[in-house]
């Protein structure tokens, strides 16, 4: 095969629709090549994506997993792509996997770009992505354009389900919106209706049922939140408590109730090696005092889970877990759930097909609400799309036609860089650097206590089958550095030209052969 050359740099872009398994390629290709001796560095947009690769890769000293913000030390949004020095380290790495490629913003992408160019050992780079999947907040152009000159092997097979109806309906919503009849006939006898609080006692019952995580994906955090209340409403729990603490300010948490057996969500990356990453889904096992408390996560681990200082106050790094945004959840898999495009408005591009490609079966797939066309928009844009809401689509629910205001946005999901920033101002290392240390923001070490609960619970199987924690769009904003036209026009005429040049790294030419 002959990969596309950008100044001495060999790029390979792997695509493929989700489920095709793009990330079981990547896994295997850091294997061979980490076993030919070749230093490898996996890029991740998010910390969930870290951890599910450190799960599935044996141990090597030659694999190294880290987030884009932390391998690249792209800490602060406000950074200019000029005043960018990407860290000497990365000269050791003979092939670079950069995974997820569409959540990359364009000033991230930027500096990526310009870090990888400046190489002198001029690395194997493989970049994966799906645009059909949802796009950054701030744009993700760059990246594409990037993509698109590159060498390309398309991934066709789907192994995430072998459901043919939902592959059907999948097929048909990555590519054109689908007419109403389509998605009722798929979503017959699936509904959950109009009522939320019922809808959510069958979303309860059927996950103890069958013995798995059934996760509502809405579009807004207010959505989400509309569905953890009623949850902890059917569940007898009160966190009306004055004197009880708030979860997470950066996702709005509200108070949090430490019960045995709530689900929580994880919402900060604080030990990326042992999966207290952000998204990651646990039930609370043992409460040790008022603010303390052990989660036991979907994978099995056993995460510690204590207060952290956040602005001068303390807070916990977590909020309730029974419903996610459909953003968070791009890249996880999931056995069973309900879509509630709860937004007054048409969701963005990409939001059906990305929350109905999560599931394993069309069984596990449930719908609450209206069924309306205006939410299945894809990607790709066409005549005859029906971008708004007709008359009869518009929502009745006075609380719904608020929630305009409270669009997710991927930045709040952004901590590396933040928790980098406490981290330097006081003068301790960061959670976040290589390595994957334990510190969290209130400067406590709890490796020790880590340690005894990695102990304890192993790698076990988990009380849920889902093998993928729910993840999150995980990326800072970046910010632009004006018109980078003849940049790009200029990396379109090296990647497509046909006197392809020899492979420098000795490693890599002979994988190359």
């Amino acid at each position: 095969m002959i990969e596309q050359i950008w100044m001495g740099i060999v790029f390979l872009y792997v695509s493929g629709e989700p489920g095709a398994g793009k990330s079981e390629v990547l896994i295997h290709a850091a294997v061979r090549a980490a076993s030919a001796g070749c230093q490898v560095l996996i890029l991740c947009p998010t910390g969930a994506l870290v951890h599910g690769y450190r799960d599935r890769l044996p141990e090597s000293e030659h694999i190294v997993v880290e987030t884009i913000h932390s391998a690249f030390c792209i800490y602060r949004e406000q950074d200019l792509v000029v005043q960018y020095s990407p860290p000497t380290r990365l000269r050791r790495y003979d092939l670079i996997i950069l995974d997820e490629a569409s959540q990359v913003e364009d000033g991230i992408t930027e500096k990526l770009t310009l870090a990888i160019l400046e190489l002198p050992q001029r690395p194997f780079v493989c970049v994966t992505a799906d645009y059909a999947q949802l796009a950054p907040v701030s744009g993700g152009g760059k990246m594409r354009s990037y993509c698109e000159g590159m060498r390309t092997v398309c991934l066709r097979s789907i192994f995430r389900t072998s459901d043919p109806v939902l592959l059907s309906f999948l097929g048909e919503c990555r590519v054109k919106q689908p007419e109403k009849n389509v998605l009722r006939s798929f979503f017959a006898r699936r509904e959950l209706g109009n009522d939320l609080v019922s809808a959510v006692r069958y979303g309860l019952e059927y996950g103890r049922e069958h013995s798995v995580l059934f996760s509502w994906l809405c579009v807004t955090n207010a959505g989400a939140d509309r569905v953890n209340k009623a949850a902890l409403e059917l569940l007898g729990i009160d966190d009306s408590n004055e004197n009880l603490l708030y979860g997470d300010p950066k996702v709005s948490a509200g108070r949090i109730k430490v019960a045995t057996g709530v689900l929580l969500r994880l919402t900060r990356n604080l030990d990326k090696a042992r999966g207290f990453v952000n998204g990651a889904i646990g039930e609370v096992a043992t409460i040790l005092n008022d603010s303390s408390f052990i989660v036991r996560l979907s994978s099995g681990t056993l995460q510690l889970v204590h207060p952290i200082s956040v602005g001068g106050r303390q807070v916990l790094p977590c909020c309730y877990g029974y419903a996610t945004t459909i953003r968070k959840a791009q890249g996880a898999t999931l056995h069973a759930g309900c879509l509630f495009f709860d937004h007054k408005y048409p969701a963005e591009r990409g939001y059906g097909y990305v929350g109905a490609s999560r599931f394993k079966s069309k069984d596990g797939l449930f719908y609450f609400g209206r069924i309306r066309r205006s939410d299945w928009l894809p990607r790709q844009v066409s005549e005859g799309q029906q971008e708004h809401r007709s008359f009869d689509s518009e929502s009745e629910d006075d609380e719904e036609r608020e929630l305009e205001a409270n669009y997710e946005s991927s930045a709040e999901d952004s901590d590396d860089g933040e928790l980098q920033r406490l981290c330097m101002g006081c003068g301790r290392e960061s959670a976040s650097d290589e390595g994957g240390g334990s510190s969290d923001e209130s400067g406590e070490d709890n490796a020790p206590m880590r340690s005894m609960l990695a102990r304890e619970s192993g790698r076990g199987d988990g009380k849920y089958k889902d093998d993928a924690c729910l993840g999150s769009s995980g990326q800072e904003e970046g910010s632009s550095s004006g018109d980078n036209d003849e940049h790009d026009a200029s990396f379109g005429r090296l990647c497509s030209r046909d006197d392809i040049a020899a492979v420098e790294n000795p490693h890599l030419r002979s994988l190359s052969r």
